[in-house]
């Protein structure tokens, strides 16, 4: 099977316009996504890693979007999603091996790549910098917050022996 640019299609997940579950909530966390592969798809692991994690891509952006169309565009973006959500490595070692995988130039997916590394970065240190703060904070206060938590355990067995 080929799609309207002439690439072969090896794997496909069906979006619906109707009653896709919004990405986000109960109903998408709980429903079954049937990813068809071709048979006899023989891929190595980055590559057959990214051809799901495009797949799965497909079925967050239609969720969110229900009107978007099955296009090159449509395609393009799957692909960013797909690199921005941590498989930009995947799509790089296998983009080096097969130049006719994916929608992007190998260049569009390190510019990616490293855009999404450099933001997980600068949310590792902030979250790491909190952290710290939160541990010299109880280190500080350690005294006060037992007695505290005493105080609270107290007042509970006093309530239930009541």
């Amino acid at each position: 099977k080929k799609d309207e640019q002439g690439r072969e299609v090896v794997a496909s997940v069906l979006v619906s316009a109707n009653n896709e579950a919004i990405f986000g909530t109960n109903d998408f966390n709980y429903q079954t996504i049937r990813i068809t592969v071709r048979p006899g798809y023989n891929a190595y692991p980055d590559k057959f890693i990214f051809t799901i994690a495009h797949e799965l891509c497909h079925k967050i952006l239609h969720s969110l979007d229900r009107d978007r169309r099955n296009d090159e565009q449509d395609e393009r973006e799957t692909d960013i999603a797909a690199v921005l959500s941590g498989f930009g490595n995947s799509y790089a070692a296998s983009k080096n091996v097969d130049e006719g995988l994916g929608y992007l130039k190998i260049d569009e997916a390190q510019y990616l790549k490293h855009k999404a590394d450099k933001t997980l970065a600068r949310i590792k240190k902030a979250r790491s910098r909190q952290y710290r703060e939160y541990v010299r904070f109880r280190q500080q206060y350690e005294e006060k917050i037992q007695f505290l938590n005493a105080l609270y355990d107290a007042s509970n067995l006093r309530t239930e022996s009541e």
